[in-house]
């Protein structure tokens, strides 16, 4: 029995890092059998359904094993941004000079839609996993409930994203512009929190806009941070015009994009010490 259950895992984990590292349609039963030292008879024997069987536990196995590492970076930090950011340098790998080994399961995930159905339904649970934990981070740091799932899936966009051009490139610096990104959600929570405290505990989480000049930041067109601000705040200035009452404060919930989120912060924090 113990031979078995070792040979099972010996197939589950070579068929991992096969599929991280070329896919599902460039591995072959041969490669696998001589790499995980394993007789034909006994893939068969733990895997009925074959070749499709196997990778399809190798995907469940490695998303548990990234869901496992999510977890514990954000339950370890003071936020979701900084947990965030634990995690992308685990992701990131010993830092040796081999590269980013990226995500487990994005090359799989990336052919599959075309040559397997059941594959990619094996990758969409493991993305779903992976938002829901970061959904209930942000959650769990007080985030109206309106933006937690838009907020967990433009994380998880950053961090995948990040994660496929730092393999590609081979330029581990994807992952730094990643964090910072990542600390835009950090900007966001404060500036929730002190807009909310400012509001007297307004119900529905959100922001004042005032549409008063004299609260709108200057705008340095040469400055990109500057110019970023100053297309969210004509977005909110859009947003104020489609109000009933114009020129009157409103609430709004943070349904912005992560970039569009820190100059939302950036605009109320203004807009709050101008108040």
């Amino acid at each position: 029995m113990v031979r078995d259950r070792d040979t099972r895992a010996d197939l589950v984990q070579t068929m991992a890092r096969l599929l991280r590292d070329q896919g599902y349609s460039a591995t072959g039963r041969a490669q696998l059998l001589a790499e995980s030292g394993v007789s034909n008879g006994s893939l068969y024997h733990h895997f009925p359904g074959g070749m499709e069987e196997l990778a399809e536990a190798a995907l469940e196995a490695s998303g548990q094993a990234v869901a496992d590492a999510l977890r514990e970076a954000l339950d370890g930090a003071p936020n979701a941004a900084l947990g965030l950011i634990r995690f992308l340098e685990v992701a990131e790998g010993p830092g040796t000079g081999e590269g980013c080994p990226g995500c487990p399961i994005a090359p799989t995930a990336l052919e599959s839609p075309i040559i397997n159905p059941r594959l990619r339904a094996a990758a969409a649970r493991c993305f779903d996993k992976w938002e829901g934990l970061i959904a209930a981070r942000i959650r769990a740091d007080g985030w109206p409930e309106a933006s937690v799932a838009e907020t967990a899936s433009a994380a998880l966009s950053l961090i995948e994203g990040a994660l496929l051009l730092a393999r590609v490139s081979g330029q581990v610096s994807h992952l730094a512009h990643a964090k910072r990104a990542a600390m835009s959600l950090r900007s966001v929570t404060h500036a929730g929190s002190e807009l909310r405290a400012a509001a007297g505990g307004l119900p529905g989480a959100g922001c004042w806009i005032i549409r008063s000049e004299s609260f709108l930041p200057p705008l340095d067109r040469h400055d990109p941070q500057s110019e970023l601000q100053g297309g969210t705040v004509e977005f909110l200035r859009q947003l104020s015009d489609d109000n009933e009452s114009v020129g009157e404060p409103f609430v709004t919930e943070f349904a912005l994009d992560l970039y569009s989120r820190a100059a939302a912060a950036l605009f109320c924090r203004r807009a709050s010490a101008g108040g």
